[in-house]
């Protein structure tokens, strides 16, 4: 025999509270004479209703208004609620970018509405195809939060954008940031250090031994060293044909 848990199914919603009722259509079903809703769970947090109504009123008791919002419905398998205004509970009516800017070797953006699973994507221009460079966790600060981002800039024309992903999977992109770059020539300090490299700009780097070893690369604006031993290394920058050098101590 089933049991009463694998004939129940669930409806969830992730949003913003905006300061209104969310309302709920609650069917009968007139073959198991029942109500379809059994529990409703706000932040995991059960909730007090009438199950033998047909329209349910979600108030949203002790949550303050713009705060984040996990509603998860528990029902009958053989009959599904409907949300009749989702938009109680709405990210695209919050969320915003307020400022973007890119400079020479910065990405900053601010934004408001934000949710604490949410996360931030920098895409670039590669090719004619857009393509991910890097990934921000959100900060979860609904009235507003900053941030920075040291791009990869190259020779010439480039092309960013700031997509910022909901917990749903949605998503809302920037307006796109363009900037001509002509690079000067990476710069670096310190030349004698034992634990970090600091490049005047973020730029992608290759590390080798004087043997020709390989020994890191990547892309930043600091580098860790700490896992190099003791000695003499070169240091190559992508538009740069000569190294530099350092020692690390």
């Amino acid at each position: 025999m089933e049991s009463q848990e694998s004939l129940q199914k669930e409806t969830s919603i992730t949003g913003v509270y905006q300061g209104k009722t969310l309302f709920i259509q609650n069917p009968y079903s007139q073959e198991t004479q029942a109500f379809c809703v059994e529990k409703i769970f706000v932040n995991e947090v059960p909730i007090s209703f009438n199950p033998r109504q047909s329209a349910i009123k979600v108030n949203f008791k002790g949550i303050d208004i713009y705060s984040p919002v996990y509603l998860r419905i528990v029902h009958k398998d053989n009959c599904a609620p409907l949300i009749i205004n989702p938009d109680a509970l709405a990210y695209h009516n919050s969320f915003r970018f307020t400022e973007l800017n890119l400079l020479d070797t910065l990405l900053t953006w601010k934004s408001q509405g934000e949710h604490e699973k949410g996360y931030y994507i920098i895409e670039k221009i590669d090719m004619g195809s857009w393509i991910e460079q890097d990934t921000i966790q959100s900060k979860g600060k609904f009235g507003g939060s900053a941030y920075e981002y040291n791009p990869i800039l190259t020779s010439g024309p480039n092309k960013f954008k700031v997509r910022y992903v909901f917990p749903n999977d949605e998503f809302l992109n920037s307006r796109d940031l363009d900037i001509h770059f002509y690079p000067s020539d990476v710069t670096f300090r310190p030349s004698i250090t034992d634990s970090k490299l600091y490049l005047s700009r973020g730029s992608e780097y290759k590390i080798y031994d004087n043997a020709g070893k390989l020994l890191l690369s990547g892309q930043n604006s600091e580098i860790d060293v700490t896992s190099l031993s003791k000695g003499e290394y070169l240091i190559y920058f992508n538009t740069q044909e000569y190294p530099g050098f350092f020692q690390k101590k």
